[in-house]
């Protein structure tokens, strides 16, 4: 199996357990403090390997992207805890769908990546069976996440994190190919966590049930930053929406929730043609 889709993989079942847990965790806490704590903790894990990798290759790339990136991705974060918080996940979580689709074009402008006619499928079958499984949640119909952007704040909030990341997506593999996956990953989760803490007025609590978070994180970054350095940021990115089967086949293990048959179908097929091209 490919490294690269073996890792999206895994970042797709972390991701899954942050989502879930974040939703548990934001019905006592802040967005700003939970996003802060997660990512200062992380930082500290990632930090003794940073040390042993203090790779940067091309500085001028570096110190022109890992800014930008770090600003937009505190915005984003912040937006994507806050929808979680004040929205239904079956109501926000169908609008990320949508970013493996936008970066089949953000990834092309920005780093020229083109992907095959059928790994482009792959991407659309992903895409539409995450889509289908989230609304077969909701009784009011297909459209109902997409009619909720006009009405609930978290899907609005969700739209914005979609264009940033798929933007943002792209500048973490210029980010990665100008030092290391490892160093990348601290330098971001450092980059984000001093932010929050400016941004609470350099007062900040740690609370135990942010560890779990944090080393979810720590994996499922550094994961990710591997695996946009071996194969196409659009697979990555799709095989990471595979976090909402993994969220489903969670609720149906140990909650009894029913889930869309069609739904599954659509992103193991999906997550079976981009394996097989890439």
């Amino acid at each position: 199996m490919s490294l690269g889709f073996l890792l999206s993989l895994l970042v797709a079942i972390l991701e899954s357990f942050k989502d879930i847990y974040s939703k548990d965790i934001l019905r006592d806490y802040s967005p700003l403090l939970l996003m802060t704590n997660m990512k200062i903790l992380a930082s500290l894990f990632l930090l003794p390997f940073a040390l042993l990798h203090p790779q940067i290759s091309d500085y001028r790339t570096f110190l022109l992207v890992y800014p930008i990136n770090v600003i937009i991705n505190f915005f984003a974060f912040y937006l994507y805890f806050s929808a979680i918080r004040v929205s239904p996940l079956s109501l926000s979580l169908p609008m990320l769908s949508f970013s493996p689709v936008l970066l089949l074009f953000t990834s092309r402008v920005m780093l020229g990546e083109e992907l095959s006619g059928m790994g482009i499928l792959g991407v659309f079958m992903v895409f539409t069976g995450s889509y289908i499984l989230n609304v077969s949640k909701i009784r009011a119909g297909l459209l109902e996440p997409i009619k909720a952007i006009f009405k609930e704040r978290g899907s609005v909030y969700i739209l914005i994190v979609v264009l940033i990341w798929s933007i943002t997506a792209n500048l973490d593999k210029m980010g990665v190919s100008s030092s290391s996956p490892i160093f990348w990953s601290f330098s971001m989760s450092l980059g984000l966590g001093v932010l929050g803490f400016l941004a609470l007025k350099l007062r900040m609590s740690f609370n135990f049930p942010f560890l779990y978070l944090s080393l979810a994180d720590t994996l499922s970054t550094l994961f990710q930053m591997i695996a946009i350095s071996l194969i196409p940021v659009p697979y990555v990115i799709s095989i990471k929406r595979l976090s909402v089967l993994f969220s489903s086949l969670w609720g149906i293990i140990f909650f009894g929730e029913e889930a869309n048959l069609m739904g599954i179908l659509f992103m193991i097929l999906g997550g079976i043609i981009i394996y097989y091209h890439l």
